[in-house]
């Protein structure tokens, strides 16, 4: 998938009121779809598909109640820490509820995260992780990559102000060693 994508924001609903903190069950009778108004350069959502990117006017199913829709949020090509946006309306095909007023929604890219490992010339490697200021990461090593791998923290990933973090050890503790980095 090109670019940056997030299933992060979805769409749910709830099977039973729950007033004190402003949430009510929509009607079962209710099927609900969304429709892009909008879209800016760059910024794209998959039909409900997968097939393709929506085009404006264009609507993705979400269905009747009770749902838990991820839709696909793809920026394509985009700067990161620039915002993009897309207008939505949500829509009720059985016109129990009324279309609801555009809602925007903004997403903000940030650079990917890059992780290397340095052979230092002499009895030690160095491990360096950059990512994000904006982000919290923990830095992880295992001694395989199968299904059955053990992640373990490693003692020393705090990443200073700039998102940076660097963690030297010696060949024979690297050796057959895997390091990750997680957004947390």
């Amino acid at each position: 998938m090109p670019g940056y994508a997030t299933a992060a924001l979805g769409l749910h609903s709830i099977f039973v009121d729950d007033p004190t903190n402003d949430l009510f069950a929509p009607s079962t009778d209710a099927d609900f779809s969304f429709i892009l108004l909008a879209k800016d350069p760059g910024m794209e959502v998959w039909n409900d598909h997968g097939s393709a990117f929506m085009t404006n006017g264009e609507s993705y199913q979400i269905g009747h109640p009770i749902f838990d829709n991820h839709p696909i949020w793809n920026l394509v090509s985009g700067t990161p820490g620039n915002s993009y946006s897309l207008t939505i309306k949500f829509h009720d095909a059985n016109g129990i509820y009324p279309d609801s007023d555009p809602v925007v929604l903004s997403f903000t890219p940030i650079a990917p995260a890059r992780l290397s490992i340095k052979d230092n010339g002499d009895d030690t490697v160095t491990v360096n992780f950059i990512g994000s200021p904006d982000e919290d990461y923990v830095v992880q090593s295992s001694t395989n990559l199968g299904p059955a791998a053990i992640w373990s923290n490693v003692s020393t990933n705090t990443a200073d102000d700039n998102g940076a973090w660097t963690y030297t050890t010696s060949k024979s503790n690297a050796r057959q060693r895997f390091f990750r980095a997680l957004a947390l």
